[in-house]
């Protein structure tokens, strides 16, 4: 009404919006609200999502999984420990039954040594300690015999 037209047609299309730029200005609308439409559902989705995460960390089911893992893990653990245990005992029996069988008399007495003994059975370890004429029985290896002292140690 304040605008003033040359023409009545002119005040017409001035009256009247035009066609093509309101279609425009409706579908520039339209695209806003479906982004902003877009925009929203997204941002849902992901908090949607962060919910249901949440929830699985602590569903019961996902807690026993869990823990059957670490039961898993520490019956593995467990059982390696027990065979390095046994290992290691089987190792020192081993090394104690060396020992053992290289101080048997039987296996000094293989390397060439002999046991002398007065026939009381006292052993004899010192030479000095037995006299000329005493009989003696000395043990080797494959056997025993009786001797008796020639002569002094």
């Amino acid at each position: 009404a304040d605008v003033r037209a040359p023409t009545p047609s002119a005040a017409a299309a001035g009256a009247v919006p035009d066609r093509a730029e309101a279609i425009g200005q409706l579908r520039a609308t339209m695209q806003a609200l479906q982004q902003r439409a877009a925009r929203r559902i997204g941002q849902e989705e992901r908090a949607l999502a962060n919910v249901r995460r949440r929830l699985d960390l602590v569903h019961p089911r996902r807690r026993l999984d869990e823990q059957r893992q670490r039961l898993d893990e520490r019956e593995r653990r467990l059982h390696f420990a027990v065979l390095r245990a046994l290992a290691r005992r089987a190792e020192r029996r081993l090394a104690a039954a060396q020992r053992l069988e290289s101080l048997n008399p039987s296996r000094v007495l293989q390397r060439g040594y002999s046991i002398v003994r007065r026939r009381s059975g006292e052993i004899v370890v010192d030479p000095a300690a037995v006299s000329a004429g005493e009989p003696l029985d000395v043990r080797a290896a494959r056997g025993s015999y009786g001797v008796v002292v020639a002569g002094e140690g």
